[in-house]
């Protein structure tokens, strides 16, 4: 009589916190940087940019093309927490999409004096205490797949974040 009673307990408090809604997205981590590079291609619309957003809340930006030895771009501004959220919402569900190839190293994807028209992107975010890192091409005649239009998105999105002025910032 008193197993079943636990029994009804239990199934009375585990059932409700299993259909219970979940959050579309995880919180954001304490330790959230992110390193999105855009390798351009002869048009002059995807032109090569780097965007570093530090877990410090720094974002750093470079027009240039990036190589494994190119420094770290300089600070152009401090972001808000707000503003940090959003770019996280931004990367969530980017690094699992299936056009996403998962890479060890962002350095090794990215262009050599040989390679530099590909036209793709390669996405670094640290969460968690780990790195993870993919690069994403860019579609092939017209459309854009899913993940190439968020990877879009977040570069314009990066690049208002950028332009907007922050006094703390020389």
């Amino acid at each position: 009589m008193i197993a079943r009673a636990c029994l009804a307990l239990l199934v009375l408090l585990v059932v409700p916190s299993c259909a219970a809604p979940r959050p579309a997205t995880e919180s954001l981590p304490g330790d959230f940087a992110l390193s999105l590079t855009i390798l351009g291609d002869q048009d002059p619309a995807t032109q090569p940019v780097w965007y570093l957003l530090g877990a410090d809340n720094t974002l750093h930006v470079a027009g240039t093309v990036r190589t494994p030895a190119t420094p770290a771009p300089p600070v152009v501004r401090v972001l808000s927490r707000a503003e940090v959220e959003g770019v996280w919402q931004r990367v969530q569900g980017l690094m699992d999409s299936a056009q996403a190839v998962r890479i060890s190293d962002e350095t090794a994807a990215l262009p050599t004096a040989a390679s530099l028209r590909l036209h793709a992107a390669v996405v670094s975010v640290t969460s968690g205490g780990g790195t993870r890192s993919v690069l994403l091409r860019a579609p092939e005649g017209e459309g854009a797949h899913a993940a190439w239009a968020a990877c879009e998105g977040l570069s314009r999105h990066l690049a208002l974040l950028a332009e907007s002025h922050d006094p703390t910032v020389p």
